[in-house]
């Protein structure tokens, strides 16, 4: 799938999306990778919610866990909405590389690599941003709040 490559990769190593070119004890290692990865993301919203209910009290964590929780509920829509239309997006992928969509001649390919590369780009760097922002937290975590033994957010 050289469609969106970085992309798949990514979903890939998150847990979200099995190569179509495995099956048998691959992709059942890989089912039990998804469900411990779902499992994990779900169970720390659900934590998030509770927390937000019993902070109702305090206005600055209830606004710090409010915006944690629509965050990781942004999260958990998103990957429902991946593992449920999955087959779709095959089926899109496969229709863009097929007539009358793919290139046909040199100018359209090179147009194609180009967005590619734009594509390829966007992804890294996104990813990039997401990594060294969640490490940049834990660090301030744990550099600002050790003595007082207190997580960033409780839940």
């Amino acid at each position: 799938m050289e469609l969106l490559k970085v992309s798949f990769t990514v979903l890939q190593l998150s847990g979200f999306w099995c190569p179509v070119t495995w099956s048998g004890w691959k992709m059942w290692l890989y089912k039990i990778y998804t469900i411990l990865v779902i499992f994990t993301l779900y169970s720390v919203t659900i934590s998030q919610l509770i927390e937000l209910l019993r902070s109702i009290d305090d206005a600055q964590e209830f606004i710090k866990n409010s915006l944690i929780l629509l965050t990781t509920t942004n999260a958990c829509a998103k990957v429902a909405n991946i593992l449920q239309k999955r087959s779709d997006i095959l089926k899109l992928v496969d229709m863009l590389q097929s007539e009358p969509c793919c290139p046909c001649n040199d100018t359209e390919h090179s147009i194609q690599n180009r967005f590619n590369h734009i594509i390829s780009r966007n992804s890294l760097l996104y990813t990039t941003l997401t990594e060294v922002s969640v490490f940049f937290v834990a660090l301030g975590t744990i550099l600002s709040d050790t003595p007082q033994r207190r997580l960033a957010f409780k839940a």
